[in-house]
C-alpha cells in the first residue's frame, strides 16, 4: 500500500516500491470480474469536475485532443467492473494526477498513457509502475514552471500553447501511425514523443519495485 501524502516533504522513497508479482497476481483475480466490452472510448480524457481539489485547466487541454478522437470520462461515474474494460480497452489515457489512475493496473501493454500534474520536484512514480507493469508507457506533461510548490493537491494550469505544440508533434502523428497502419504503436524510440522534453514532458525511467 502506497502512503498518500499531503505534503511530498513526508514522503519517503521507500513509500514508492511495489511488488510486481503480487501486483500482477492481483490483476489477473480482478479480471475475472471486468465487465463486458461495450462501446467505451479507445481514446479517453480523464475528466476530474467532480472532485474538491487539484484541479486544471481541463476544458482548454480537452479541445486540443477532442479533435483526434478523444473522449471525456469521469471514472467514478461507471461501476469498477466498467472501469476495468475501459482501461483495457485504451489505447490512449490522457488526465491529471489522482486516485484514477489506479486503474493503470488493468491497462494493456499497447496503451500510451500521459499524465499531467503541477510542476515540482517529484514525481508521480505511484501510477508509473501499475502501468509499467503491464508494458505500457508512461509520460509525463508538467504545468508551467512558476506553479512549482511542494503541497500535493493544490490547482495547477497547463500552458495551453505548449500543450497545443505537443499535441501535434506527438500524439497526432503515433494517431496516424495507428490508423494507416492499421498497428499497434509498442516502440516509441523513433517517435518525437520519446524525445518530447522541453522542461515539460519527458518519461519517468525512475521506477523501483520489489522483485
Amino acid at each position: 500500500m502506497v502512503a498518500n501524502h499531503k505534503d511530498y516533504l513526508k514522503g519517503r522513497i521507500d513509500d514508492y516500491i511495489f511488488d510486481k508479482e503480487y501486483i500482477l497476481k492481483l490483476r489477473d483475480k480482478l479480471f475475472a470480474y471486468k465487465a463486458e466490452s461495450k462501446d467505451f472510448p479507445k481514446r479517453i480524457f480523464i475528466t476530474r469536475k467532480n472532485t474538491s481539489h487539484r484541479h486544471f485547466n481541463e476544458d482548454e487541454l480537452f479541445a486540443e485532443l477532442e479533435p483526434y478522437g478523444f473522449k471525456k470520462i469521469a471514472p467514478e461515474e461507471y461501476s469498477f467492473e466498467q472501469q476495468m474494460t475501459i482501461f483495457n480497452n485504451a489505447e490512449w489515457v490522457v488526465g491529471g494526477s489522482g486516485a484514477a489512475l489506479t486503474n493503470l493496473l488493468f491497462v494493456s501493454s499497447s496503451c500510451i498513457v500521459v499524465c499531467l500534474y503541477r510542476n515540482s520536484a517529484y514525481i508521480p512514480a505511484v501510477f508509473t509502475a501499475p502501468a509499467c507493469f503491464n508494458g505500457a508507457k508512461m509520460y509525463y506533461f508538467q504545468s508551467s514552471r512558476g506553479e512549482t510548490t511542494l503541497k500535493a493537491h493544490t490547482d495547477f494550469t497547463i500552458n495551453p500553447e505548449d500543450f497545443r505544440q505537443f499535441v501535434n508533434d506527438c500524439i497526432y502523428p503515433l494517431i496516424q501511425i495507428k490508423n494507416d497502419n492499421n498497428m499497434r504503436v509498442n516502440n516509441l524510440e523513433n517517435s518525437n514523443l520519446s524525445s518530447y522534453w522541453g522542461g515539460k514532458f519527458y518519461c519517468d525511467f525512475n521506477l523501483r519495485w520489489a522483485a
